[in-house]
């Protein structure tokens, strides 16, 4: 139920949720920010007994004061559960397996459970857990947030529900009406707290917000300042008193006592504002109470971002409110948010979903400058992915955009792919998650994830966790006995292996443990990433730890992974709905001179250019020195002939977006008439060669340390933009080995329009029997098709009669594919073929064109076709697919059955070998050559076509026409 039912609820039913005992007595009007736990008379308050033993019904007339305490001194780790505690404490706790006592608990059904238990669990160094609250009144905590430093917690209060019929009635909010505070501030130190604000109800996180912010924050946020922000919307407190009589028993007279009951007045709208905290405990409001904000991120220099709901237009705007309080929208009033995050600096990062507004594609940025206005930019993302865009596959926005420890930005994108079901003789639309890095700029897919639903869906229960390199999401897998159970897949971002974290089942390693686990929710704080998980087996809450830097050098899993038994449950247990990290973030400076580890520059990347430091920098001091100009000075540039960009910083790492144009005025105040809601940003120029200088001791890291200044011996800080399109040749960044190719290579441009394939013919007279052997690197998300084309009946290629004469059609990539006739027929009548048999084979196959150097192998020879790839060319390793039960192999084995190519049926044989490219890649050292109907070489290596990379190729001066489709 959502909030404005809720409070009608409460304000309808107020003789049911009446906030205090009617035994109560006494006036507590007093906020608790005023009456701390330190002022609470210690003699008045049983800390050690259990909550669960101290129902409301058991306080007495005398003692209706609020009993709060907490328990965060110890505490490593807060975790939230969806329901309210009973904890154990007088029975026995079970014991774990490693021998220690767990806490155990129930979960607090009847009102006289709920009265006095709370859902907050506090989680010390040992992995030993304790309850966090000592309270005598209902209180389930939505989240908390630690502020930077570590030294203080807020917590979010929950009021509850209720669903009119009287079944399922959770009131959690009768401390909330009786201290009329929903947003507590809790010293670590010393467990002393306050009220934040009086009369707030701070927002909640659903799975809209979830999605949105990618950057995991939460509702509450800080500036460098140390400010805190909040979204909370007002409610007012109702308070009755009146006289309560009855007869003592003991003293045989009347006793009359004053009782004051509190409850919500809930006749009002879920209408958030943003809140202020400062230093000094004021709180103001920052946006405006007209408009409702679905969710808002503070800049690290105090500005706000959030997006509004305008109830007069109906609409989402996306705004920035500067420190003068002028606001700039970032959007239109017809928008719906796709992604927003804030970098390390001062850069909002947002994407929409109106594909409808061709300018509305990649990434929006958005920064305050200086003179109090605010600079525009957009990054072109048309390189990477392959989600539709009115009917086309152009310019694919992310969903979702990661900001990684490692100074990387990677984008979440939607695509899918075709798949052939030989069962079912029909295809299959499989829809997929990739998920690129777009900064540094590496088209390359760092992983492609079949969803089997919507990526929405997917989306709710699965985010990405980042950290050193490494990409962790979970996924829930079979287990025997109709039985599933949620496991941790880790992503090596570099090699792109899979490691499965959490064992279901026995078999699965001899050497773990097997357990059926249901991960509830996780934090990445630093180098840790906490996990929350129930064992399913045992009912037993576990903790988990994944020392993420600790894995590179890991011979095992046991030397990075940590789970602990924390809680055992008795009956139902509780999910886990949030998790926070106790822990100081504050910079040190370690003297350490700062130096550029790295600048990253592609020919293939005409959007973007980044820069690694080894400490984290003054953004001001290297911005005003870094310039970046071209060969041929372009205008417009700035004054001193350098380019304008907008700075985007991840940590340590610099990513700039150049603008040739410069065409973005400083806005302020907003004018539409401008039209910059979506700005042309002007990118690089093909052919065109550009420096990054400006390097000087000017440049300072954050504790004013000055830069060392780097020499580029490589040209490092130089790039030659690659041709409009076509083949070129060029020099790579990454060297392949000398087996595999002799450094004179030969790069395709591939044009912007995505899924425009291009054909080369090869070899226009194959013989029946042959090898193709190459080595390649891919620049995009595609690798490259083979296909052997029966070219007897030449007007075939231009005609729908093109599928009856490919006999073999290959695709090789992260995800390969291949198509071959196993029988063919000659219509004498009409002088064509037909194919009369053919066999299809796909699957994942993960290093094939990986964005590394490989040697590649195809070999016809008889009835059969084997791939094969090298690392270093000499090795070859045959490709195999890992698909279901058995598995697949994707070689000779399974590709046997291949149409006899030495009789035609009328006489004639021509076989052309054609080439297929759509995505940027290099080649190097081609060659065709004879076999045997065995597999050996019929007379030596090369015989047909040897290529080395020192000249273009006719074969590749132009394309050739043929019609094959877009597969």
């Amino acid at each position: 139920m959502n909030k404005q039912l809720l409070f009608a609820t409460i304000a309808l039913s107020a003789s049911m949720v009446l906030l205090s005992s009617c035994s109560e007595s006494g006036d507590t009007d007093s906020d608790v920010s005023t009456d701390p736990a330190g002022s609470l008379d210690a003699a008045s308050e049983d800390t050690d007994s259990d909550v669960s033993t101290d129902p409301a019904g058991s306080l007495d007339a005398a003692s209706d004061e609020i009993s709060l305490s907490f328990n965060l001194d110890d505490a490593v780790t807060l975790v939230a559960n969806e329901d309210l505690l009973v904890v154990d404490k007088a029975a026995l706790r079970t014991t774990s397996r490693d021998g220690r006592q767990l806490l155990r608990y129930k979960i607090a059904r009847a009102e006289d459970e709920i009265a006095g238990a709370s859902n907050l669990l506090a989680v010390d160094s040992a992995g030993d857990t304790s309850p966090a609250i000592d309270t005598n009144y209902p209180l389930k905590v939505m989240y908390t947030v630690a502020n930077p430093d570590g030294t203080k917690v807020y917590m979010a209060l929950e009021t509850g529900w209720d669903n009119y019929d009287g079944t399922d009635t959770n009131d959690y909010s009768r401390y909330i009406a009786q201290s009329n505070c929903a947003l507590l501030e809790v010293e670590v130190a010393t467990n002393d707290y306050s009220c934040v604000a009086e009369g707030k109800f701070v927002q909640s996180m659903d799975d809209d917000y979830m999605k949105a912010v990618s950057g995991n924050q939460k509702p509450i946020q800080f500036d460098n300042a140390g400010n805190m922000y909040f979204a909370a919307t007002s409610f007012t407190r109702e308070v009755e008193t009146y006289e309560n009589c009855y007869f003592d028993e003991a003293t045989s007279t009347e006793v009359c006592q004053d009782i004051t009951d509190y409850w919500i007045n809930g006749w009002g709208s879920w209408l958030p504002i943003v809140y202020k905290y400062a230093a000094d405990g004021t709180v103001t409001a920052v946006s405006q109470d007209t408009e409702q904000v679905g969710f808002f991120l503070v800049l690290p220099s105090g500005e706000l971002v959030y997006q509004s709901f305008n109830q007069d237009t109906a609409g989402n705007v996306l705004k920035m409110i500067k420190e003068d309080g002028s606001v700039t929208p970032l959007t239109d009033s017809d928008m719906w948010i796709s992604f927003f995050a804030v970098d390390s600096s001062n850069t909002v990062l947002y994407g929409t979903e109106n594909w409808g507004n061709g300018n509305a594609t990649g990434i929006q940025l958005a920064r305050p400058n200086a003179s109090g206005f605010t600079n525009f930019a957009n990054l072109d993302t048309s390189l990477f992915g392959s989600n539709k865009q009115n009917g086309g596959w152009q310019s694919p926005t992310p969903l979702r955009v990661i900001l990684a420890d490692d100074g990387r930005l990677y984008g979440v994108f939607e695509g899918g792919r075709d798949n052939y079901d030989s069962v079912t003789d029909d295809w299959i639309w499989t829809p997929t998650l990739k998920l690129f890095q777009i900064l540094p700029f590496d088209a390359v897919p760092k992983l492609e994830l079949d969803l089997g639903s919507d990526w929405w869906s997917w989306m709710q229960g699965t985010p990405f966790q980042i950290a050193n390199g490494f990409l962790y999401y979970t996924d829930t897998v079979a287990v025997p006995g109709a039985l599933s159970a949620d496991v941790i897949k880790m992503v090596n971002l570099d090699t792109r292996d899979v490691t499965t974290l959490l064992h279901p089942i026995a078999s699965y390693s001899p050497l773990e443990l097997a357990d059926r686990y249901t991960i509830y929710n996780w934090r990445l704080s630093g180098e840790i990433l906490y996990f929350s998980a129930l064992n399913l087996d045992s009912n037993t809450v576990v903790m988990g730890e994944i020392a993420t830097a600790d894995i590179a050098f890991a011979s095992s899993s046991a030397d990075y992974l940590t789970i602990q038994e924390s809680a055992s449950a008795s009956g139902a247990a509780s999910a886990v709905q949030d998790i926070e990290v106790i822990n100081a973030t504050a910079l040190i400076d370690d003297n350490e001179l700062p130096i550029v580890l790295e600048v990253f520059t592609d020919s293939e990347n005409m959007f973007s250019l980044s820069v690694d430091f080894s400490e984290p920098m003054d953004h001001a001091s290297v911005e005003a020195s870094l310039s970046l100009t071209s060969s041929q000075n372009i205008e417009p540039e700035g004054d001193d002939g350098a380019i304008p960009f907008m700075s985007l910083w991840i940590g340590s790492t610099l990513h700039m977006v150049p603008d040739l144009q410069n065409s973005q005025p400083d806005v302020s105040p907003w004018d539409a008439s401008l039209a910059l809601l979506f700005p042309s940003t002007v990118p690089m120029t093909f052919g065109e060669t550009y420096t990054l200088g400006g390097f000087a001791t000017s440049m300072t890291d954050r504790f004013d340390n000055p830069l060392t200044l780097p020499t580029f011996s490589t040209s490092q800080n130089v790039v030659t933009i690659r041709p409009q399109t076509g083949w070129y040749q060029g020099t790579l960044a990454q060297s392949p080995p000398a087996a595999i190719a002799t450094g004179d290579t030969l790069k395709y441009a591939a044009p912007f329009e995505q899924y425009n394939w291009k054909n080369y013919t090869l070899h226009g007279d194959l013989p029946a029997n042959f090898r193709v052997e190459l080595s390649a690197i891919n620049f995009g998300w595609e690798g490259l098709q083979l296909a052997v084309f029966d070219q007897e009946n030449a007007s075939a290629r231009n005609t729908d009669d093109w599928w009856q004469d490919t006999l073999i059609k290959t695709r090789l990539g992260n995800w390969s594919e291949t198509r071959y006739v196993t029988a063919r027929a000659w219509d004498g009548g009409n002088e064509t073929h037909w194919t009369d048999g053919d066999t299809w084979q796909d699957g994942e196959t993960k290093d094939v064109f990986n964005g590394k150097w490989r040697r590649y192998r195809m070999d016809v020879f008889g009835a059969n076709i084997q791939y094969s790839v090298s690392t270093d060319g000499v090795t070859f390793d045959t490709i195999t697919v890992p698909g279901s039960e058995p598995l697949k192999d994707f070689d000779a084995t399974d590709f046997v059955g291949l149409a006899d190519r030495n009789n035609d049926l009328n006489g004639d044989t021509e076989f052309h070998l054609v080439m297929r490219t759509v995505s940027a890649l290099a080649l190097d050292s081609l060659e065709v050559s004879t076999l045997t109907a065995n597999g050996g070489f019929a007379t030596t290596a090369g015989d047909l076509v040897v290529w080395d990379g020192a000249s273009l190729p006719g074969a590749l001066n132009g394309t050739a026409s043929y019609s094959f489709d877009n597969w």
